[in-house]
């Protein structure tokens, strides 16, 4: 049986979360078949570009999640609901 890690990833204006999740693509190893979620807390998808930009080069998918609210709250639950 294979297991899959998901990394819940939420964030709120912070410019440098690309910086994060390419630390992330540099594990070595990954601990198995990885799949990482990024939630976006802001009222609009202030990260959704760079994400998406960054995520083609990585050895994973990448799932963005917009769950506008400002409330870590709602960040972490739409993570754990995706």
């Amino acid at each position: 049986m294979t297991v899959r890690t998901d990394i819940l990833l939420c964030t709120f204006r912070r410019p440098h979360v690309v910086d994060t999740i390419r630390s992330l693509a540099a594990l070595d190893p990954l601990p198995g078949p990885v799949r990482l979620i990024v939630v976006d807390n802001d009222d609009i998808p202030s990260a959704q570009q760079a994400v998406t930009a960054c995520a083609a080069d990585l050895p994973f998918p990448v799932i963005y999640v917009h769950a506008p609210g400002r409330n870590i709250s709602i960040a972490r639950n739409a993570a754990l609901d995706t």
